[in-house]
């Protein structure tokens, strides 16, 4: 197995942590292992609006964000360490190359710890689906 499938590691269960809230944004839930963090933003019904998985945290981290608008985009994690003289910069996600996220979507649900059962079967279906999913689960109306 090549360095592409990057060593998405023995994935724990997912905890949950505290997640930084921005005004004029959805909520932020936030879940972390020693190797995949699971970011979802959730609009006040709870419903899934976007997610963003980052994994391979001590390789060459990758992330995946889904909306709704965009589907899937594979990014890679430029970390922003120094070059030269220059100092380190912020980390910056940016485009890399599509990437089976099979295993991914196979450890994720097998390992999702905290997050609620019905987020983390639209996660895993996104990734399965390859973003193809219209809305989260809890999204459809209620009648």
């Amino acid at each position: 197995m090549g360095r592409s499938h990057a060593k998405i590691g023995a994935m724990a269960g997912l905890v949950e942590v505290p997640a930084r809230q921005f005004p004029n944004e959805d909520r932020r839930r936030w879940f972390t292992s020693a190797n995949v963090d699971l970011v979802l933003w959730l609009d006040e019904g709870d419903r899934i609006t976007a997610f963003q998985v980052c994994y391979a945290k001590r390789y060459r981290e990758k992330a995946i964000v889904w909306t709704p608008e965009r589907g899937l985009e594979h990014m890679i994690v430029d970390d922003g360490d120094v070059v030269e003289l220059h100092h380190k910069a912020t980390p910056i996600l940016v485009p890399d190359r599509p990437r089976d996220v099979t295993r991914l979507a196979q450890e994720l649900a097998a390992s999702g710890g905290d997050v609620p059962s019905m987020m983390i079967e639209f996660v895993v279906s996104c990734l399965r689906g390859h973003g193809t999913a219209d809305r989260s689960p809890a999204a459809k109306p209620a009648h």
